[in-house]
């Protein structure tokens, strides 16, 4: 039996804090190795974000980058950066994976637009590779024609996987496409579309698990009442290996190294189970049913976590089919899991690290966890509503 983690002291005076940004709430950071990989906005009037990798212990900047910054010399720049950060590493060679933009001519003649997929070195920022993932009009319902945009994407070391949605003259969402290609090779693998995919998809190896509306189905944001399942489909084939059934409706809430978590049933009764990510085969029923409206699951690499109704929370350990429950301290509320530990947030100013049984591991930080490692900690701190920084402190866990 794995002994529990031993209370941690946090050293209280942090080695190193950025700079006063806006939008505190979009400030991302992510440990890798001796790097920090971080996401902001600089200066804040035109509200574009910049990627920066900065030494872990000093904060030192490597190198930055901001959106629409040039990538190469040929017309590419960094797309749209979003804070939860995509790492690749490859025996400590590690990459981020970005969304690039590219002004293109259309065979038409017309002025139109390349998006895809990038690789920077986690060393330089210089470009390891890159692919398109889509080439349209371009980007813009003022043209007054229906056009497609790369919405988001998932990567691990084999597979990338990219949402390409589809829009209407008038700005609607029309269809969503997943689009599969081989990073080796960096060629597109197969395309399967949906009527809906609502950005709540992951790769688990060599699958692909989401929540989707099949083709030809009602959409629920569209109509109020449509199809909602969890599909997995072979990240090498396209070929969809299960669904959920189309009633009650489900969806995913967490994706952990053993499985992945699924809710069914409407809002107000919904039952949590943990699934193969590769057959749809239950692989556990913790029998537990949250009624509230709104289901807030959490799952990290070794346990999953959520709330129940009476604010309570219900720790699932997938290993040994165990569930405990604790009530967490007045004001606090499941933020996510690092390893065997919880980190709790009390309306973003005040974060808590605990035990699977509520027992707190060290004294309450201020601001909000964005990231731990084994010897750091990195934190969202609020001036106010509207502005913040990121801090980063020693804390051996």
């Amino acid at each position: 039996m794995t002994p529990p983690p031993a209370p941690a002291v946090l050293d209280e005076r942090p080695l190193w804090s950025g700079a006063v940004t806006s939008r505190p709430g979009e400030l991302g950071a992510t440990f890798v190795g001796d790097a920090l990989v971080q996401v902001g906005l600089e200066g804040g009037e035109d509200y574009r974000r910049t990627l920066s990798v900065v030494d872990a212990a000093t904060g030192k900047v490597r190198w930055s980058l901001r959106e629409e910054a040039a990538l190469g010399g040929d017309g590419a720049r960094l797309g749209f950066v979003t804070y939860h950060t995509t790492v690749l590493d490859a025996d400590g060679d590690w990459s981020v994976v970005v969304q690039y933009e590219k002004a293109v001519t259309m065979p038409s003649g017309k002025p139109g637009r390349e998006e895809g997929l990038a690789a920077l070195s986690g060393a330089d920022g210089s470009v390891r590779w890159r692919f398109p993932v889509l080439t349209d009009r371009r980007l813009g319902p003022a043209t007054g024609e229906p056009w497609s945009n790369l919405t988001s994407f998932r990567a691990n070391e084999r597979y990338a996987v990219a949402l390409v949605t589809r829009n209407g003259a008038r700005n609607e969402r029309t269809a969503d496409t997943w689009i599969g290609f081989d990073l080796a090779s960096r060629q597109k693998l197969w395309e399967v579309p949906w009527a809906a995919a609502d950005g709540r998809f992951d790769l688990a190896g060599d699958m692909v698990v989401g929540d989707v509306t099949p083709v030809g189905k009602p959409v629920p944001e569209l109509t109020g009442a449509g199809v909602k399942i969890v599909a997995g489909v072979d990240a090498a084939t396209g070929r969809t290996r299960w669904t959920t059934a189309e009633t009650p409706p489900s969806g995913t809430s967490g994706l952990t190294g053993t499985g992945v978590l699924i809710t069914t049933g409407e809002r107000g009764a919904q039952r949590v189970t943990l699934v193969d990510p590769v057959t749809g085969d239950q692989l556990w029923d913790p029998e537990l049913t949250l009624t509230a409206t709104d289901v807030r699951c959490r799952a990290g690499t070794r346990l999953l976590a959520c709330h129940d109704d009476d604010g309570g929370i219900v720790v699932l350990d997938p290993a040994t089919r165990k569930s405990t429950r604790f009530e967490p301290e007045s004001g606090y509320e499941l933020s996510r899991i690092w390893e065997d530990r919880l980190v709790l947030v009390a309306r973003e100013e005040s974060a808590l690290i605990t035990d699977r049984d509520g027992n707190p591991l060290v004294t309450p930080l201020p601001g909000v966890i964005r990231d731990l490692d084994a010897d750091h900690v990195a934190v969202v701190v609020q001036e106010d509503p509207e502005r913040g920084r990121l801090a980063v402190h020693r804390l051996p866990l």
